[in-house]
């Protein structure tokens, strides 16, 4: 198997850990174009699909590579390509922000830690970062979250409404990540500190870990993943938080 033509990408290209690869795509549609029966499996193993996805789930694979500032490919050291990570880099009210629009990887590279090692890699190409932020229904990405945070990670270990600043923030990304409109943003974060209900619905979402025996009580403020939610979580990074 061959990785996707780099000169044609025009991609950088670094090695991650263990042989992994990671490339910073700058051509993303031209790489999911050619690449798109890869890029579902990753898919179908990550989210533990058996079967093909449904229409709305390869709606959300296109969507991201179409709406995503940076998509980082990661191929395995016999160059398989076994995850994907996609992230927007946002300027809201003068404040530096990468919202993370998810990260998925192979089942059978979960033991890696690849996932941390792409989020440290998205954070340090942009040196003026001030918050990382995303929405997840996994205990691992939380604690990811944890390890690059300067101190709370709200909606988890701080209510949003503990700090203005961070909730501006927060209801401004949602806005313009997830397309909700002021009123539904201002909702979530303030009424619901964080949590969006039914998140995942229609999604063949699984999580190969139950969060009670990863992080207990890492899920609060009415959290469901029966229900599908999700809980949008924002941190400051160490050393550039906003004053």
């Amino acid at each position: 198997m061959q990785l996707f033509n780099i000169e044609t990408a025009n991609s950088t290209i670094e090695t991650l850990y263990k042989g992994f690869k990671i490339i910073d795509l700058q051509d993303k549609q031209i790489f999911y174009s050619q690449n798109i029966v890869s890029c579902n499996k990753v898919y179908f193993s990550g989210f533990e699909v058996s079967n093909e996805c449904s229409e709305q789930e390869l709606d959300t694979i296109h969507n991201k590579f179409n709406k995503c500032d940076r998509v980082i490919a990661i191929y395995s050291d016999t160059d398989e390509l076994v995850g994907l990570g996609f992230y927007n880099y946002l300027i809201v009210y003068g404040i530096s922000i990468m919202y993370e629009r998810g990260i998925v990887l192979k089942k059978s590279v979960h033991r890696y830690g690849l996932s941390k090692r792409v989020l440290n890699y998205a954070i340090s190409v942009n040196n003026n970062l001030q918050y990382v932020c995303g929405a997840t229904h996994n205990p691992i990405t939380i604690a990811r979250y944890k390890r690059i945070s300067s101190g709370e990670i709200y909606s988890v270990n701080a209510h949003y409404s503990t700090n203005p600043i961070v909730s501006i923030l927060s209801v401004k990304t949602l806005e313009l990540c997830e397309g909700f409109s002021n009123k539904q943003a201002g909702y979530i974060i303030n009424h619901c500190n964080g949590v969006l209900h039914g998140r995942y619905q229609g999604l063949q979402t699984k999580s190969h870990l139950n969060h009670n025996e990863a992080l207990p009580n890492i899920f609060v403020n009415g959290f469901s993943r029966n229900n599908k939610d999700a809980l949008f979580c924002l941190v400051a990074i160490q050393g550039n938080e906003h004053e």
